[in-house]
């Protein structure tokens, strides 16, 4: 195999999530920590943030909830002294109590700032998981997601601990309207999304949207990796129109190449409204960059 065959990959995280198995070191008692501050909705221009603090000291946790756009899925990012690791990639377990069990997932490991974090994409309250791509995901009704009090962690070698939130009805609220919003600021209207009968499909693999000689070279000399949340604008033809990163990790070496190649190799179904018309919308999606271990 080629040194280099491996080393890139395009992981639609809105598909599918890595999953692996915990082990018995992760079953110990959980502590909890409980929120020390007021919720903060963090808006910009390509997406929302909760941001809850819980727990003080060295045991500090900083839990962000970002949306990208008006769905049931968010991205979490822990930020903490315990969520310090010496590998780039990291598994566990999670539950928000709405399962009836908890969710394995992947993440990734970084920083933000000068403080360590765990990076877990594509998540639900509910936990679900499509049983094959393409699958539409069902919709989490208002008040089953007002049952959600807190969420247990249990990352692979770590002790297990609890964000305790108490009632967060209001700031989850708010946090969908404000991907409502994001997504009207586009140029999306609302009525089309909540009737759209498909969004975007790939036509082709997106696998073969990146190649391994996309990768920057001063990325490959430092043996940098790095993930790139993206948006694309796709027209009635099913053709790539825009590329717009929403987030990405330091440095910044991927976000360029990334939206050249795809703009270029990017090939999709168009979405279709409720009468099956093909309509102009949009993807979003996550780019993730690794060199091979």
């Amino acid at each position: 195999m080629n040194k280099y065959s491996r080393m890139l990959a395009l992981m639609l995280l809105s598909l599918s999530t890595l999953v692996h198995s915990v082990p018995a070191s992760a079953q110990r008692e959980v502590e909890t920590l409980t929120r020390t501050g007021k919720w903060v909705l963090n808006i910009d221009r390509d997406s929302c943030q909760l941001i809850g603090q819980f727990g003080e000291g060295d045991h500090m946790v900083t839990a962000k909830f970002t949306r990208f756009q008006p769905d049931d899925s968010f991205d979490l990012a822990l930020v903490g002294k315990r969520m310090h690791s010496y590998n780039t990639n990291a598994h566990g377990k999670i539950d928000f109590g709405l399962k009836g069990a908890p969710v394995e997932f992947g993440a990734m490991n970084g920083k933000i700032g000068d403080r360590h974090a765990a990076f877990i994409s594509n998540l639900r309250f509910d936990g679900w998981r499509a049983d094959k791509p393409g699958d539409p995901p069902p919709r989490i009704p208002t008040e089953q997601e007002a049952k959600v009090a807190g969420v247990t962690i249990a990352l692979a070698g770590k002790p297990a601990f609890r964000l305790q939130f108490g009632s967060a009805t209001r700031q989850f609220a708010q946090l969908r309207d404000c991907a409502i919003d994001l997504m009207e600021s586009w140029g999306y209207d609302r009525q089309v999304q909540l009737n759209l009968r498909r969004a975007p499909k790939p036509a082709t693999p997106p696998g073969n949207w990146l190649l391994n000689g996309d990768y920057p070279r001063s990325a490959i000399a430092m043996g940098r990796g790095g993930f790139v949340q993206f948006r694309l604008d796709v027209d009635a033809e099913g053709k790539v129109k825009g590329c717009y990163i929403l987030a990405r990790t330091d440095p910044d070496e991927f976000s360029e190449v990334l939206c050249r190649a795809l703009t270029k190799r990017g090939m999709f179904e168009p979405a279709l409204d409720e009468k099956g018309t093909p309509v102009r919308w949009y993807f979003v999606s996550k780019a993730r960059f690794e060199t091979p271990g």
